[in-house]
């Protein structure tokens, strides 16, 4: 901030003269009667300095409220004038030669009267200013329900924990949503298992209103005396959020399972050195923290300035077209796409009233469990991560693995009939892709297969520093003469028009290299964050899992099919016990009957691409009333369409299973039996072989 900026020049300036004297009193001086002097001269100038400071003071307490910067300016000023007409020696002028080569703009200040009546007349404009000192630069004050925070803008805080947000004055930005005055409440999540958010002022209050801030103030059901704590701390340069405690069924049910506990309670702030160590405690009452970057361990959400390029273009594109625009998001493994896709969300809302997004990265998925690639639209900002706002698409397909390298072509069908269901809207809102990390062979062709399905108009590339972790530029001559895995396989010819007409942006990554060591979670606990965020949908008003009531599905009515993996007919049943499938509607005029049973669920011989209405797990099969219980958060409206179950290579996590509470034994799990070879083999990756030893395998290493 400014002014603390300007109080440590003010430090920094009395270390000087200090020094200045004790090199003049150490200096062996021919004349004693000249070292005399200087000594009486440096004497004068501090109790000069000195009484200034006590004037100032003085005139303080007699109500001349100045605001914080400009106090800070001219107490500097104000400073170096004072002893001027007293300084007739050497000393005097070395002090003025060194003050001048510290401020460099110090030659181009007003002589001290002119400056006097400027500053007065600053005063008048701003009467409610509060003087230098006077209140801490953050303030925080505890209300009814939660708390009311003043800031000083500019500001840049990051945030730990979760809270519902609204702005009483000035505006706020998150994540590139920003918040006025007149926006309604926003709930921000931001775990210790991500990158932590940053809240940053972007308008100050301005003119002080006390009547106008009461009044809409009231309409926040803030009392009157909570009112009256917060008016003494404002002025111009405020920016007033209030902070309420927001109760997340969602976050309630994750944090039960280890390694997630600490979630929102373990604080990777240092508040010792922080100017939120005197507000702990009030902000700890609603499970947040705030501090400074300084004090915050990383990682933390910087927005780039090249981020807010880009939203720029972005915005204007979307203002020109006449046709809703499409933007495509790309780079290696954790250069930030995620981070920059919500930024884009965000963005974007302030525009248009909703948008659409396209998720092709079926390992780590943003609004659906992983394994599906998914089109979603958009109405509210992004202010989390992926679990905490789980919701139903608007047309899915499950792929059933987390990588799509066992079976690409099936991954390109599935993407191609998503996107369908877009070009099938009318009208079609924004369309924002977000796009996978795997950036060698079978990744890139199939990056060439999206974009050939896709045809976006704009591509953003982020590039990481380390350039084996990047892409080759996507321009359109890249897509044109690159082979992708269904489209462009004879790319060498030059018979085919050039289609890709897109703008090319490509922009540094934010993320500060190797920051996979610094983090405590990794891919696998993000996937099993997001399934738990995602069951956690249908507890409604149940404390845990077992408690909630299943559906009863009779299986004559529905098919079974597991994908990616071959599963004998007589073992299917147990296969989809106690797993987690997809709900999916299918023809079945393809399926046939378990072992030619009618007695029997319907299986597929081939994995049918098909629309997945969510996910849901098999709480049961009884085998006498050929019945199947099924826990899912799909209405029962919807459920009645779904006639399939998929399961594919993907498991409930160990912690739902490992966690019930029961008093009878948990379902599903064994006992531990400890046994010889009952441990995991060490991998021998990186063993040498031996010298002469043959391969066994017949093939060249």
């Amino acid at each position: 901030m400014y002014k603390m900026a300007r109080k440590g020049n003010k430090k920094k300036q009395k270390s000087e003269i200090v020094q200045l004297d004790s090199n003049i009193s150490s200096h062996q001086c021919k004349d004693p009667v000249r070292s005399e002097n200087r000594k009486r001269k440096s004497h004068k100038l501090e109790s000069s300095v000195r009484e200034t400071k006590q004037r100032r003071r003085q005139s303080e307490e007699k109500g001349d409220n100045q605001s914080e910067t400009q106090r800070g300016k001219a107490t500097v000023i104000d400073t170096n004038y004072v002893g001027e007409s007293e300084k007739s020696d050497d000393s005097v002028k070395e002090q003025k030669v060194s003050d001048r080569t510290r401020c460099k703009s110090f030659q181009d200040l007003p002589k001290p009267s002119a400056r006097k009546s400027r500053y007065k007349a600053q005063e008048q404009q701003l009467p409610h200013s509060v003087a230098d000192g006077d209140i801490p630069p953050v303030r925080c004050i505890k209300v009814d329900g939660g708390c009311v925070l003043t800031l000083s803008h500019p500001e840049t805080l990051s945030f730990q924990g979760k809270a519902q947000v609204m702005v009483l004055c000035g505006e706020v930005s998150v994540c590139g949503h920003r918040l006025t005055v007149k926006s309604p409440p926003v709930s921000i999540f931001s775990p210790v298992s991500h990158s932590l958010l940053t809240v940053t002022s972007e308008k100050k209050l301005g003119i002080v209103n006390k009547k106008k801030i009461v009044s809409s103030w009231e309409k926040h059901q803030l009392c009157v005396k909570d009112i009256d704590n917060i008016i003494p701390n404002i002025t111009t340069d405020s920016v007033v959020l209030l902070l309420k405690k927001v109760e997340s069924s969602c976050c309630n049910f994750v944090s039960k399972f280890s390694p997630f506990q600490t979630l929102f309670t373990k604080c990777s702030i240092d508040l010792e050195n922080s100017l939120f160590s005197g507000v702990r405690d009030v902000l700890g009452s609603i499970d947040v923290q705030m501090g400074t970057a300084m004090d915050t361990i990383p990682p933390v959400i910087n927005i780039p300035a090249d981020f807010i390029a880009v939203q720029d273009k972005w915005l204007s594109i979307l203002k020109e077209k006449d046709v809703a625009p499409k933007a495509l998001s790309c780079g290696g493994k954790n250069v930030g796409k995620s981070t920059f896709n919500r930024y884009l969300i965000n963005s974007t809302l302030q525009r248009v009233k909703s948008l659409c997004y396209l998720d092709c990265d079926v390992g780590q998925t943003e609004f659906n469990p992983p394994g599906c690639i998914a089109l979603h639209v958009i109405h509210e900002p992004v202010l989390g991560p992926p679990f905490t706002h789980q919701q139903d698409p608007f047309f899915m397909c499950f792929f059933g693995l987390v990588s799509p390298a066992e079976d690409p072509r099936f991954y390109s069908s599935c993407m191609k009939k998503v996107y369908s269901q877009y070009e099938s809207m009318d009208p079609k809102p924004p369309l924002i892709i977000n796009t996978m990390g795997w950036n060698k062979g079978l990744g890139i062709n199939l990056l060439v297969d999206t974009c050939h399905i896709t045809c976006p108009d704009l591509i953003i590339q982020l590039e990481s520093m380390n350039q084996s972790n990047n892409f080759p530029a996507v321009t359109p001559d890249f897509l044109h003469y690159s082979p992708g895995w269904l489209f462009n396989r004879n790319a060498e010819s030059d018979e085919e028009e050039h289609k890709f007409k897109h703008e090319l942006i490509i922009v540094d990554s934010p993320v500060v290299p190797n920051i996979e060591s610094q983090l405590r979670f990794h891919s696998r606990d993000h996937r099993d964050l997001t399934t738990l965020g995602y069951i956690s949908r249908c507890l409604r008003s149940a404390q845990g899992l077992q408690e909630v009531q299943p559906y009863c599905v009779p299986w004559k009515h529905i098919a079974l099919h597991t994908c990616h993996l071959a599963v004998p007919p007589s073992q299917i049943l147990a296969a989809f016990n106690a797993s987690f499938v997809a709900l999916c509607v299918t023809d079945h005029s393809k399926a046939r009957h378990i072992q030619d049973n009618p007695e029997l669920p319907l299986h597929f011989d081939k994995t049918p691409v098909c629309e997945c209405l969510g996910m849901g797990i098999v709480a049961g099969i009884d085998m006498e009333t050929h019945e199947i219980y099924l826990v899912c958060p799909i209405d029962l409206s919807h459920l009645k369409r779904v006639n399939t179950l998929i399961r594919g290579a993907l498991n409930l996590p160990d912690q739902l299973l490992l966690r019930q509470k029961s008093d009878s034994g948990l379902p599903y799990v064994g006992k531990h039996l400890s046994m010889i070879g009952s441990s995991s083999v060490r991998p021998r990756r990186y063993m040498p072989r031996k010298r002469g030893e043959s391969n066994k395998h017949g093939t060249d290493e």
